[in-house]
């Protein structure tokens, strides 16, 4: 306990010094389109469902793994993320509040997911409200151009959403629903269901699964990649 306070002040000075630089890097990327990701159970499997989408078109990098703490996604920024390329992701943590809000003034998204609220970490948040009010730290950071996905299905998200939708800086929001019709095919090879008038088929058969294709769907339309 004694050693931990007495080095305090140079941790906290030296993780400081990487975010700054971390930032500093950021901002020198004009055109990187910078996604983050964060709910109750599920970012890192969205995470990588949005990647392989997008990167059928865009060069993408995501942060590894469940590596999601401000020093993590900045050892990314530091020694991984480069100008060649377009689409940075970040998966974000939250063990209390101010957590996200952290990691939004060192990234700076521009699209925002959010799909599920639970009482996930609730020992250390103290109760729902404190959850609730930890994961929109992120959409009050978008800025009046991006991005908001929010999945109405979840009644925490929606009372929230109530409540303040009309004080966000962004407008853009995307309220999803649960796809329709989903079905298993042959022998469970695949599911397939509707959605923006468009049959969608994939190999991943979990019913999750359909929610979190149409998230990414409605990342790679806003980032006007082909429909098809």
């Amino acid at each position: 306990i004694i050693a931990n306070f007495l080095l305090w002040p140079l941790d906290k000075y030296l993780k400081n010094k990487i975010l700054k630089r971390a930032k500093a890097k950021l901002l020198s990327f004009k055109i990187l389109k910078i996604i983050g990701i964060t709910w109750s159970y599920g970012k890192t499997s969205q995470k990588e469902i949005l990647e392989t989408i997008l990167k059928q078109r865009f060069k993408v990098l995501s942060t590894s793994w469940n590596k999601n703490t401000p020093l993590w996604v900045s050892e990314a920024i530091l020694w991984e993320l480069d100008e060649t390329y377009d689409v940075f992701i970040v998966e974000m943590w939250a063990y209390q509040k101010w957590d996200i809000k952290e990691l939004c003034d060192l990234v700076n998204p521009e699209i925002w997911i959010l799909t599920w609220i639970t009482l996930q970490h609730l020992e250390r948040f103290g109760s729902l409200e404190n959850i609730i009010d930890a994961k929109f730290e992120l959409p009050e950071s978008i800025k009046e151009d991006g991005l908001i996905i929010l999945d109405t299905t979840n009644k925490n998200i929606v009372s929230w959403l109530n409540a303040r939708k009309d004080t966000l800086k962004c407008k853009n929001i995307i309220e999803l629903k649960n796809p329709k019709n989903i079905s298993y095919i042959e022998n469970l090879g695949w599911i397939e269901f509707d959605y923006d008038n468009k049959k969608i088929k994939s190999k991943l058969l979990a019913e999750h699964s359909a929610n979190q294709i149409i998230t990414a769907y409605e990342v790679a339309k806003y980032l006007k990649m082909d429909k098809s």
